[in-house]
């Protein structure tokens, strides 16, 4: 067998038979196979596997599973290997390993994910904490709020919704009342929802009724048409004046025509006698003084001689400082009310209530924040005292940067992170309490990660994805907030998402306030349908099919077009949308009336008394005695017209 081995040896290789002593024409690899028919000739492969078919050996093949030859973008790199197809591989100006073709944040390595969040550290912008699109960087001036960000929806809420630096969109008169807050004027500061209705012709007080022109007791005169007693039906400017201590007239003066000399109370004492209350017989030159907050005794002086009084019982005497001794709800122990009084008796009227006590033109309620301080209000210029002057929330900014304002011995240019907490500066110690202690930009690093900053029971390594928000923790019910607070990773789960559910172009959480019907949506406009339309939280506010209603005070369904009102709803049963009524306190004269004749009225409001030609003319004719004759004694001029009328139908 040994010597048929050495000659007749043979040796196969991938199905290549070869012959001892025939020599190869060239074989770099040295593996035995001819370079002519060896799929990786570079490459000892003696086997020659192939497992893709494609000719190039399993050892040397740049792509197994795929054909080398497919090379769409010609990198070198076949399609079915190639990391960025369509660009050069071998193009990564940042040297990442990502081809720049395919790099999402150019420039920076790709692999740097800090966050974890698939966002290269490079290109990442701060968590958007509410998931309502926008960050703290990006302009959201509430990023706990998903329903505040730039371009959200302004509504009357007392916040600003669309971060535009004004809350509840823009008081334009600087009257403490913006235009989405019912300022029906919002060029006039005299015009607000506050203001008091004066007779002007203006609807000052904003509640659809312009000067209140009602009459309360039907004597035919309002108050702004001079009524100075619009409950008493005996005083009017058209009542005539009596001597009772009262102006009937409505004139200014009491009394008038009375002599001026009267004794009222028959106390003995007339007013022209120096009778300073001549309707009380205890009130005059010769009465005793009281404790009873009255002058009794008519000498200007109230209470004179009594001392330290309690005269309301309120436990506060005038000397210990009650400034209405008369009234147990004033005085220093009662809260001042927002009621136009000085309750607390401080000589401040109303102060927290929406005031402008330092008169700089700006209410502590529109963000002056320090109403005691003209220089200190929204838009005054910043200057280097300590103190927020624009109130802004920062204090001396553009000041030159080098302050140390809360004496800890760094100034804020050498890395002091809050000049004003001499708890926080480079050296302080961090502490696990919310705030970057230390400035080193990072808030309680080496607290473990495992804080319960809102004490809600859950730790934020223990789940809680907003430890600063006690109502979103693992076992918080999910709410429709915009927010996941149940920190599942869905957020408002069960709420519809937010769907248009009635295809008016409106979701719930674009401002929708009823999402099933399809007239209500913000911007849609008021109706008269007892429904907030335009979802600005009222009902009929200003709408646009409202009716125009006229008093009606005689009620004959006819009122006078002088006193009149828009209204969704009939303001009252004596108000009408008739309008015409020329004389609304007598029942029988307005539109469609029959005419009168001879009664001096237009009874139908025509504008022509006794109905012009309704009412026929009436020619009174004397027939009989000697009058009747002319003085040549023949017919008198009566029977002569009774002829021409008889000769005249005769004609005809």
């Amino acid at each position: 067998m040994q010597p048929i081995r050495s000659t007749l040896r043979c040796l196969l290789f991938s199905g290549v038979l070869l012959l001892p002593g025939v020599a190869l024409a060239a074989d770099t690899d040295g593996d035995g196979v001819d370079d002519a028919v060896d799929n990786c000739v570079d490459v000892f492969n003696p086997s020659q596997d192939d497992w893709d078919g494609d000719g190039t050996g399993d050892e040397c093949d740049l792509c197994p599973g795929a054909i080398d030859d497919d090379d769409a973008d010609l990198d070198g790199i076949p399609d079915g290997c190639d990391a960025c197809p369509g660009f050069d591989d071998a193009d990564d100006g940042d040297g990442d390993s990502v081809p720049d073709g395919c790099d999402i944040c150019p420039g920076f390595d790709d692999a740097d994910d800090s966050d974890g969040d698939g966002i290269p550290d490079g290109c990442d912008t701060p968590d958007d904490l509410d998931g309502d699109g926008f960050s703290v960087a990006m302009g959201d001036c509430d990023d706990f709020d998903a329903s505040v960000y730039p371009g959200a929806f302004e509504f009357c809420n007392g916040q600003d919704d669309d971060c535009d630096g004004f809350i509840d969109g823009f008081d334009g008169d600087g009257d403490g009342w913006t235009d989405l807050c019912n300022d029906c004027d919002d060029g006039d500061p005299g015009v607000n929802p506050g203001a008091v209705e004066v007779c002007d012709g203006i609807n000052n007080d904003c509640n659809i009724f312009t000067d209140e022109t009602v009459d309360s007791d039907f004597d035919g005169f309002a108050s702004c048409d001079g009524d100075c007693d619009d409950t008493d039906p005996n005083m009017s400017p058209a009542s005539p004046e009596v001597c009772d201590g009262m102006d009937n007239n409505c004139d200014g003066i009491v009394d008038e025509g009375c002599g001026g000399c009267n004794d009222m109370d028959l106390d003995g004492w007339e007013d022209c006698m120096g009778d300073c209350d001549d309707f009380d017989p205890m009130t005059n030159p010769g009465a005793p003084e009281m404790c009873d907050g009255v002058d009794n005794n008519c000498d200007g002086i109230v209470d004179e001689g009594c001392g330290c009084n309690d005269m309301d019982g309120d436990g506060w005497e005038d000397c210990m400082g009650d400034c209405d001794d008369f009234d147990p709800m004033i005085n220093p122990g009662i809260p001042d009310g927002c009621d136009g009084i000085d309750n607390n008796c401080d000589g401040v009227v109303d102060e927290g209530c929406c005031n402008d006590m330092d008169a700089d033109g700006w209410l502590d309620c529109m963000g002056d924040c320090d109403d005691f301080d003209p220089n200190t209000f929204p838009g005054a210029p910043e200057m280097c005292d300590g103190m927020d002057n624009d109130c802004n929330g920062i204090v001396d900014e553009g000041c030159g940067g080098c302050n140390d304002m809360d004496g800890d011995g760094w100034l804020d240019c050498m890395g002091d992170c809050d000049d004003w907490n001499p708890m926080t500066n480079p050296d302080a110690p961090e502490m696990c309490d919310g705030m970057d202690n230390n400035c080193d930009g990072i808030v309680d690093e080496g607290c473990g990660g495992c804080n319960d900053m809102d004490g809600d029971g859950w730790e934020d390594c223990m789940g809680d994805c907003d430890d600063w928000n006690p109502m979103t923790n693992p076992d918080a019910p999910e709410v429709c907030d915009g927010m996941d607070n149940d920190c599942n990773g869905i957020v408002d789960e069960g709420c519809g998402g937010c769907d248009d559910m009635d295809g008016d172009g409106w979701t719930t959480c674009d401002g929708d306030c009823d999402d099933n019907h399809p007239e209500v949506f913000p911007g849609y406009p008021e109706l008269c349908d007892g429904i907030d339309n335009d979802c600005d939280g009222m009902v009929d506010n200003g709408p646009a099919n409202d009716q125009m209603w006229y008093l009606d005070v005689d009620f004959d369904g006819y009122g006078a077009v002088d006193q009149s009102m828009m209204s969704c709803h009939q303001p009252g049963p004596d108000w009408t949308t008739n309008p015409g009524d020329c004389d609304d306190m007598n029942p029988g004269v307005h539109p469609g009336a029959l005419e009168i004749c001879n009664d001096g009225l237009d009874n139908d409001c025509d504008g022509s008394v006794d109905g012009g030609n309704q009412c026929p003319l009436t020619i009174e004719i004397s027939l009989g005695g000697p009058a009747c004759n002319s003085a040549s004694g023949g017919p008198s001029p009566a029977w002569a017209l009774l002829g021409l009328i008889a000769l005249a139908r005769r004609r005809r």
